[in-house]
């Protein structure tokens, strides 16, 4: 019983492939302009996630350790300088 059912799954997936593949000329246009466009909004929001996870990161460094930047920063403007 179960090995008729194994069948009957594979013989349906092979219909949907079958199905599947059939696409007229409106389908094709509308998924390449699909693609297109998804693979556009992509690349245009990779420049503001980059943007984000710097901000997240420098946010966490800044609360994580105030007093150490408080040091490097005094010793920033206010060490001696070699003359």
């Amino acid at each position: 019983m179960s090995a008729s059912l194994f069948h009957k799954q594979q013989s349906d997936l092979a219909i949907r492939r079958k199905n599947k593949t059939k696409m007229n000329a409106a389908q094709i246009l509308k998924r390449i302009i699909f693609e297109i466009t998804f693979v556009t909004v992509i690349v245009a929001t990779v420049p503001l996630q980059v943007i984000y996870a710097t901000g997240l990161v420098t946010f966490s460094i800044v609360t994580q350790y105030p007093a150490q930047i408080h040091r490097l920063l005094i010793n920033l403007f206010y060490a001696k300088k070699d003359s």
